[in-house]
């Protein structure tokens, strides 16, 4: 699966995930997955639903609740994102090797808050 990821092969990564999820339909990595899917071809609604879902479904006391919320919104809404990033740091969730090295993180990096996130992570 991530292989297609990293090509942005969609449909070969539903697929995929589908698969996936018949052994473990309630793995919340995989909803994140398939929201962040969704949310590239357009189909936010459904993201948003899944987002819902992995806040409501996850504990605080994960280590990467926050994160995977911002992985979602990284792919449409970056104020989200960053929003969410924020509170993944306050978690002192392990989030920034995620956004540091997948080249479909680029947007993240680009952006100028995303340096003030690992300066203030001691980071940078």
């Amino acid at each position: 699966m991530v292989y297609h990821f990293s090509r942005r092969e969609w449909d070969e990564a539903i697929r995929y995930i589908e698969k996936m999820r018949e052994d473990d339909p309630n793995d919340p990595y995989l909803d994140a997955d398939i929201a962040y899917i969704y949310a590239t071809k357009g189909r936010i609604k459904e993201s948003v639903e899944l987002i819902d879902k992995l806040n409501r479904v996850i504990p605080e006391t994960s280590r990467t609740k926050y994160s995977l919320i911002a992985f979602v919104y990284s792919a449409f809404d970056l104020d989200q994102c960053f929003k969410w990033l924020d509170r993944a740091y306050e978690a002192r969730e392990v989030f920034y090797g995620w956004f540091r090295n997948y080249p479909i993180f680029e947007n993240v990096r680009q952006d100028p808050r995303f340096n003030e996130l690992l300066k203030k992570a001691d980071l940078l």
